[in-house]
């Protein structure tokens, strides 16, 4: 019995020291392959032993510098800049940023109080093929993103997706938002009216509330003026002393890009009144 355990101690011992030895060749021949840039071949040999020395760390390596090798053109359209998306309500803005084969994925809250970060990934990778993006949610589920190239652009999930350049292009024009609030604290009723104009890179608003004092007049404010620049989920810059990403968002709403104040979607408006025009707010 004796002899029998010895042998077969034996037997695993050279087993382990063949494997080892043979990690050890297929190794150094990945590692070879990774420093003259055969990609592929270094991704082949490395996946076979994951668990030796590095090889997962320089596997990671080699599948970026092979996703870079065989899809640079779409990545560099990809991280030229971050991605905006619906997040699922008005009220809620998903959005990512690519850079050297990762991904930080977020999701921005709308509310009274201005605009929160939610949920975020800090980086995770993701792959790209010829067809879609791979990668996580910030939950952890697989995230799939279909793309397409078309005159020099690309464009995911058939145009679900936004730069800062298509947000900005959007919001341009008039905006305006009427609003009717009960402060149950003060148990006072409040009503009032913004107006917006969007030119290029300036923003120009006024708002207007009818007097809690009397009936036959109202106070205006403005019009603020200055410029901004698109931020995610948010105009960044400052009117007249006003901190725009304060409180002017915007979300992507059925297809359309919408200009927020706080969490309130503003409609396409047609002009500013300006201080003599906000009579039609008075009862």
């Amino acid at each position: 019995m004796k002899i029998v355990i010895a042998v077969s101690a034996l037997v695993l011992s050279l087993v382990l020291f063949l494997c080892a030895c043979g990690d050890k060749g297929i190794y150094k021949k990945a590692d070879r392959a990774l420093s003259e840039g055969n990609y592929q071949e270094a991704v082949s040999l490395f996946s076979r032993i994951p668990d030796y020395e590095d090889s997962a760390e320089k596997l990671r390596g080699a599948k970026k510098q092979l996703m870079l090798k065989t899809y640079g053109d779409e990545i560099a359209l990809l991280e030229a800049g971050w991605w905006v998306t619906n997040g699922g309500s008005d009220e809620t803005l998903d959005y990512y940023v690519f850079s050297g084969g990762d991904v930080k994925i977020g999701q921005i809250l709308f509310d009274g109080n201005g605009r929160h970060e939610t949920k975020t990934v800090e980086s995770a990778p993701y792959e790209i093929n010829s067809t879609e993006i791979v990668t996580r949610t910030p939950d952890g589920d697989p995230l799939k993103i279909p793309y397409t190239l078309k005159d020099g652009a690309i464009e995911l999930d058939g145009g679900r997706y936004y730069t800062a350049g298509m947000i900005q292009e959007g919001l341009q024009g008039f905006w305006n938002y009427r609003y009717s609030d009960y402060i149950a604290a003060v148990g006072m009723q409040t009503s009032g009216e913004y107006n917006v104009r969007i030119d290029g890179d300036t923003i120009t608003y006024e708002k207007a509330c009818p007097s809690a004092f009397n009936n036959t007049e109202y106070f205006y404010y403005g019009p603020y003026s200055g410029t901004f620049q698109v931020d995610i989920g948010c105009l960044k810059g400052t009117a007249d002393g006003e901190t725009l990403e304060n409180e002017w968002f915007y979300n992507v709403i059925n297809g359309e890009i919408k200009l927020l104040h706080y969490a309130n979607v503003t409609a396409r408006g047609d002009g500013l009144p300006g201080e003599d025009g906000y009579y039609h707010l008075l009862p």
